[in-house]
């Protein structure tokens, strides 16, 4: 998985171009709606089995992000945590497609 870059296509229509740099380091550009986020992120990530990974992290917001990824399968589920507009916190649980770069 590190080097790999991915863009994940959620249901819903949120993309992500997510780059793992390092066993402790991505880069992510997600686009939401036409709105453009990107950031830098420590993770945490484990190896489930020969396809398949999770990944932990903290986006700058405070939203948390934890991933499965499945390059055999070539999907994506990810459980998301944030602070809505309300002040209090909301989960999603997204689920999509992974699409390697340069395949």
């Amino acid at each position: 998985m590190i080097g790999q870059r991915v863009q994940l296509l959620y249901e819903g229509g949120m993309k992500a171009e997510v780059q793992y740099l390092n066993d402790t380091t991505l880069h992510r550009k997600t686009t939401v709606n036409g709105s453009v986020a990107e950031e830098q992120n420590t993770m945490v990530q484990r190896r489930i089995d020969n396809s398949r990974f999770f990944v932990n992290w903290i986006e700058n917001d405070g939203t948390t992000a934890s991933q499965v990824l499945d390059f055999k399968e070539k999907t994506v589920t990810v459980f998301l945590t944030f602070t809505g507009p309300d002040g209090t916190r909301h989960s999603q649980l997204l689920t999509g497609r992974l699409e390697l770069q340069g395949e």
